[in-house]
């Protein structure tokens, strides 16, 4: 089967010629651009059962960022899965503001609570890496994805419920509180 045929039968199955897209540059490792460049190349038949089971995972109902294990976020890939929510493009924002509010602050102390998949925690070091980032969550799940996508950062992820994770001494010392919990708008 030819990348562009796959692609059609991705469309067909999904309602939705972006997601395939997506899917089969996941498969192939290219972006939504180098899907068309490739439009003539054969897929293997472990391209083609993997793909498969990609768009029967996204018509089940599981949303796109976790068939493929990845969200794009504020120009950072981090994993995601189930057990962890999908970083949204609103929360972005919250990043924006958090980087606006400590501006005039040298080396400033960030907690991160309810950090989930750690994304706002790490895009924050990563845009000021002066920056002492702590980043807490209740989930053991959602920490797992934390401290993989934090491998080799310096965010410092802590098990334990909102404050809890931190000592007081620690608490007297923080410049800023992000947190984008889930289930609230």
């Amino acid at each position: 089967m030819k990348v562009s045929d796959a692609l059609a039968m991705a469309t067909d199955r999904t309602g939705d010629r972006t997601e395939a897209e997506v899917l089969l540059g996941h498969l192939l490792d290219q972006d939504r651009v180098g899907v068309y460049l490739r439009g003539q190349q054969l897929l293997d038949s472990l391209q083609i059962r993997r793909l498969g089971s990609m768009v029967k995972q996204r018509v089940a109902g599981f949303p796109l960022q976790y068939v493929t294990g990845v969200q794009s976020f504020r120009g950072l890939d981090v994993e995601v899965g189930p057990g962890v929510l999908v970083p949204r493009p609103e929360t972005e924002q919250v990043v924006e503001s958090a980087l606006e509010l400590i501006a005039e602050i040298e080396a400033p102390i960030i907690f991160d609570v309810c950090t989930g998949s750690g994304a706002m925690a790490l895009s924050l070091v990563a845009e000021r890496p002066d920056a002492v980032v702590f980043a807490s969550d209740i989930s053991a799940d959602a920490l797992s994805f934390a401290y993989r996508n934090g491998a080799g950062s310096k965010v410092d992820f802590r098990c334990g419920d909102l404050f809890d994770a931190f000592s007081t001494d620690l608490l007297n010392r923080v410049d800023l509180v992000i947190s984008n919990p889930p289930y609230l708008s």
